[in-house]
């Protein structure tokens, strides 16, 4: 993302709703170029911060780059030019060009690498090989639910109870 002008109170209200919106969307790699902000205040920092550490909270990245010499000069006297450049230093801002596509039965999946370091860990929940004939009975019926930060991918219904489903 690219911001421009002056980042003070004001204007740092309308960018926090902006890294709202796109984290909202899915992003959590995030650089923000600085270079066309001419002044940032104490209420910017206080933006940057916020979702440099909501990001971090997630495995994501938060970033600055391209800063103007006003801000360079702010983020060095706060301490914070290290903190928010490390990670675009460090190359941890990756691309989200995915390194390959496939498209089983018409439906494309596009395949984007993890950041350095980063992990997933899959775990199977029930019996995969029932879907063929269809064997399940109420017995196999069960709710799930997930820890916040969890995806869940698979098979299910939505339903009261077995014969809802």
């Amino acid at each position: 993302m690219s911001v421009a002008g002056r980042l003070d109170a004001y204007w740092a209200d309308h960018l926090a709703r902006a890294l709202e919106e796109v984290i909202r969307d899915g992003a959590d790699r995030i650089r923000l170029d600085l270079g066309g902000v001419s002044f940032i205040s104490s209420v910017g920092l206080r933006v940057l911060l916020r979702f440099y550490k909501q990001l971090r909270q997630i495995s994501g990245v938060f970033a600055v780059s391209n800063s103007s010499e006003a801000v360079k000069r702010v983020l060095e006297l706060a301490g914070l030019d290290a903190l928010l450049g490390r990670a675009e230093a460090a190359g941890a801002v990756p691309s989200r060009t995915p390194t390959r596509s496939l498209e089983p039965a018409g439906i494309r999946v596009d395949v984007v690498e993890l950041v350095r370091g980063g992990s997933l860990r899959c775990q199977v929940v029930g019996a995969p090989d029932r879907h063929e004939g269809r064997r399940f009975t109420a017995e196999h019926c069960r709710k799930m639910s997930f820890p916040e930060r969890t995806l869940g991918v698979g098979v299910g219904a939505f339903g009261h109870d077995f014969a809802d489903c």
